[in-house]
């Protein structure tokens, strides 16, 4: 998949430079092709990711909101100073 990323033979490049039907069109395949192959890669690099973590759903859990870009949980302590008194959060 990086062989195809890393030599780009400058198909966009060469469409705006040269503007012409047929450089549209070379570029548009490639471009498509590119997209397909990157799509086909992260499909396969995520489905054997699941089923290594296979019996363990909270690692299941870990790859499923990494691909959908959610951050983890962090321990936020809710304190604030009002007036010059410190407000913590009363639950703890």
């Amino acid at each position: 998949m990086l062989d195809h990323v890393i030599l780009n033979p400058g198909y966009r490049r060469n469409t705006k430079k040269y503007p012409t039907v047929n450089n549209e069109i070379i570029y548009k395949r490639y471009r498509n092709k590119l997209k397909q192959i990157i799509i086909k890669a992260q499909k396969t690099f995520y489905a054997k990711k699941i089923k290594l973590c296979m019996g363990n759903i909270k690692q299941i859990w870990e790859v499923l909101n990494g691909l959908l870009n959610k951050p983890k949980h962090s321990e936020t302590s809710l304190n604030f100073e009002l007036n010059g008194n410190k407000i913590t959060d009363p639950k703890k």
